[in-house]
């Protein structure tokens, strides 16, 4: 009995024992093979027709958190760099990219060999993009993409078509009115660069404007784009539009622009204070190697705490940090009063603004600015001069003279009617 019962309890063990390995052989011999994919469909033009022999591009994509949440949106897929003649710019991170073209009728065809297992989705994605001159300029193109993940021996994929909306920007009262036909059935949105770089935390308000002091009088620009997810065959192409940039300047001028700041570190030292210079992209204060992380050495603390001199004592009615920051505000400099975090309060008179966080490094702009006109008037939000479609008399005062010269001969004429009128009241009196 006891035999029997060793006897069982070893062939337990050694069932035990070799069930893993024997799972992973089973695991390692029963994979699927590898096997060639071809991914084929169509490029129309905005208008429906076929965009003929133009250059396209695939990029596997390894690693796409960084690829697809916004390198599709970006400015620079909007310009010749990426998508002029025999330009191999604008490479995708971490990807492998094939080349290819659409024939006379729009087609195209990509063939990747051993792409993935026959029966398994892949974990590479693969982005196809395209980019085709816009109707505003040869200077401009608008681009179209999309994104799938590999699962059949062949993909027919959707048509892909074209978006090139005609885009507007106009001045109104305290913003740049923003109008464009909206791609139908899609997502649309867009974004707002300064230099080419995003400018955070600034989008389209609810009314589709561009807020004028959030772009003060910097050079900017606009680039609508537009998602739309297709489903074909049990794929899903996450199709990405990207219209041509519009370029304007801004008009507004904070009253704290070229005043004199002072920037102080957690341990009391001052840093170079480049919060009042305008650049709205750039961090206040750059540090080659701050006091965070795997910083090893002399390293510098975080700046805390910036003030700024506005050189006399003005009317403020805003101040916008760039950050959720404790703001004060002084008259003398030692005595200092408590204001809103960031945005618009009564007009109070100050010469001084402290603006504290825990670290103001990647702060670009604090900007001081007076109150808002109480009329409701237009705020000097006039078209820049190369701009002069868009509205308005910026930049033509031809115009305005013609316009007082004509007030001036009717009001003229209307003065002569009246004193004929009166005299030949008198004369039959």
């Amino acid at each position: 009995m006891r035999r029997a019962l060793l006897v069982t309890i070893g062939a337990l063990v050694v069932a035990t024992v070799l069930a893993p390995r024997a799972a992973t052989a089973q695991t390692t011999t029963t994979l699927p093979p590898l096997e060639d994919v071809t991914l084929r469909g169509r490029v129309l033009n905005a208008d429906g027709s076929p965009v003929a022999n133009t250059a396209l591009r695939v990029d596997a994509v390894n690693d796409s958190g960084f690829a697809l949440v916004g390198f599709f949106f970006s400015l620079g897929f909007s310009t010749l760099s990426c998508f002029g003649t025999d330009k191999e710019l604008c490479p995708v991170p971490n990807s492998k990219r094939f080349n290819g073209s659409t024939d006379a009728h729009g087609n195209y065809s990509f063939t990747f060999h051993n792409a993935h297992r026959r029966g398994i989705q892949t974990d590479t994605d693969y982005v196809l993009s395209i980019g085709v001159p816009a109707r505003s300029g040869a200077d401009k193109f608008v681009v179209a993409s999309y994104e799938l993940e590999l699962q059949d021996p062949v993909h027919n994929a959707p048509d892909l078509r074209m978006w090139d909306p005609s885009v507007t920007i106009s001045p109104g009262e305290r913003e740049y009115r923003v109008a464009y036909k909206r791609r139908p059935v899609s997502k649309n949105g867009g974004q707002i660069l300064v230099n080419g770089k995003p400018l955070a935390g600034v989008g389209l308000s609810d009314t589709g404007g561009i807020d004028a002091r959030a772009v003060e009088d910097q050079t900017f620009s606009f680039v609508a784009n537009a998602a739309k997810d297709v489903k074909a065959a049990g794929t899903i192409y996450h199709q990405r539009f990207t219209a041509a940039p519009v370029e304007r300047r801004g008009a507004l001028v904070p009253l704290s622009r070229g005043a004199a700041c002072t920037a102080t570190r957690a341990d009391g030292s001052a840093a170079h204070c480049g919060y009042t210079d305008g650049d709205l992209v750039t961090p206040g204060v750059v540090d080659p190697n701050p006091c965070f992380g795997t910083a090893r050495g002399p390293c510098q603390q975080p700046v805390t705490k910036v003030t700024v001199d506005l050189g006399a004592t003005k009317a403020v009615g805003e101040i916008r940090t760039r950050c959720g920051c404790a703001v004060q505000a002084s008259v003398d400099g030692a005595s200092w009063s408590n204001l809103p975090t960031s945005g618009t309060f009564g007009p109070q008179k100050m010469r001084y603004v402290a603006v504290t966080g825990e670290s103001l490094g990647a702060v670009p702009e604090i900007s001081v600015w007076p109150p808002w006109p109480d009329s409701g008037e237009s705020i000097g939000l006039l078209p820049h001069s190369s701009h002069r479609g868009a509205g308005g008399t910026g930049g033509r005062p031809w115009l305005l003279a013609l316009v007082a010269a004509a007030v001036l001969l009717v009001v003229a004429g209307a003065v002569a009617n009246r004193r004929r009128a009166a005299t030949g009241d008198a004369a039959d009196a």
